[in-house]
């Protein structure tokens, strides 16, 4: 997925007229100034409005912030997948070593027991 706020060149907490001044910028850097061959360049005008329909528009730019954040935290998942598959293989490995070390307590109770006998 594009990030649309790094195609305009804002902030992810830019206000309305800083994307609306960005997004003039960009246009008018891409009609006059823009130096690569026109198909190019009407690729680049594309994009730039793209982005600008998405985050220019209110209630668009909330479901596109909150896309972000989903793919932002899967991405976080996905790159520590073995840290966080270690927590509960610690933890039940702790549980192991308390039930075995009830287990001996309890041994060492039933042979004093047996030997007092």
């Amino acid at each position: 997925m594009q990030d649309y706020y790094k195609i305009l060149g804002v902030a992810r907490d830019a206000s309305n007229s800083e994307i609306q001044e960005a997004y003039q910028a960009k246009l008018d850097y891409y009609r006059t100034q823009y130096q690569g061959d026109e198909r190019e360049m009407k690729e680049k005008l594309r994009e730039v409005s793209g982005a600008y329909n998405m985050v220019g528009d209110y209630c668009e730019r909330i479901k596109y912030d909150k896309v972000l954040e989903r793919m932002e935290r899967f991405e976080q998942a996905r790159k520590q997948p073995a840290e966080a598959a270690e927590e509960p293989k610690s933890g039940f490995n702790m549980l192991w070593v308390l039930i075995g070390l009830v287990g001996l307590a309890l041994a060492a109770a039933i042979s004093g027991f047996i030997s007092l006998w």
